[in-house]
């Protein structure tokens, strides 16, 4: 049976007949949630809000119910509800303020959200976030990797750049390779401070599945890119390098932008 609640009314006694209220008189009313029962309850609870977002129920800015309530609605230990919170915390889609609850994650990027569907938007404005900030964290790396790239650190990035192109010859996806090379870059600073940044950033992409928004066209044309990137790195040169990087992830985050969300 579904479980109907009311959380966090600031005007009691108001009617949900009311609906719609002022941001701080908001009744989560009525949001359609049922008891979970599978082995990886987490997982079930994520798509449960999944849907509640998709379907308008949850909006962007919009803060959650109280813990408690919300693992008793839901018929999950609080644990259970944590790590469902924190798979969507770690897509970048639910922020957390101390003492304070947990909110749905707003996005304030205009004219590039097309789809009537919140998460989708999320996932895009998540996207472009990770994108913008690679561009300033990768056109540093480079720099340092040109500098301080052994023979090895060479040899093993063009060894990924070999995959990716008998990969992509084949019509696979070579999404994942895509990654591990902006990885083994960044290895090559021989910095683990810098790598372990990047790689945070790479996770997220894999958590929000990039490649299942990025079309396979835009998705050649920036691996494509990685011969420069590789031949400013063999030739040593620091400011070729960085330029090549930089319009390469420029190109990553037009491409983001033009995301059809509709067909994702």
């Amino acid at each position: 049976m579904r479980n109907k609640f009311f959380c966090f009314i600031f005007k009691l006694g108001r009617p949900p007949s009311l609906l719609p209220f002022e941001p701080l008189e908001r009744i989560w009313c009525y949001m359609e949630f049922k008891p979970v029962s599978t082995s990886r309850l987490y997982e079930e609870v994520v798509e449960q809000i999944k849907k509640l977002i998709e379907g308008g129920k949850i909006k962007p800015g919009d803060k959650f119910p109280p813990e408690r309530q919300l693992a008793s609605t839901l018929n999950v230990s609080r644990g259970v509800l944590r790590e469902a919170f924190r798979v969507l915390e770690s897509r970048g889609l639910v922020k957390s303020k101390r003492g304070g609850g947990r909110f749905l994650r707003d996005f304030n990027k205009q004219n590039i959200f097309k789809s009537g569907n919140n998460f989708l938007n999320l996932e895009k404005a998540a996207l472009l976030d990770i994108a913008e900030a690679r561009l300033l964290i990768e056109t540093q790396i480079i720099k340092l990797a040109t500098r301080e790239a052994t023979d090895k650190d060479i040899e093993k990035i063009s060894s990924i750049l070999i995959a990716m192109e008998d990969i992509d010859n084949k019509g696979y996806d070579d999404t994942d390779l895509d990654l591990e090379f902006h990885l083994a870059i960044a290895r090559a600073t021989h910095n683990f401070a810098l790598h372990d940044l990047l790689e945070a950033q790479i996770h997220l992409l894999i958590q929000l599945e990039q490649k299942r928004l990025l079309d396979r066209g835009e998705r050649k044309k920036l691996c494509d890119e990685h011969k420069e990137i590789l031949n400013g790195i063999i030739a040593r040169d620091e400011k070729f390098s960085s330029e090549v990087m930089e319009n390469h992830l420029n190109h990553l985050i037009k491409a983001i932008k033009k995301i059809n969300l509709e067909s994702a």
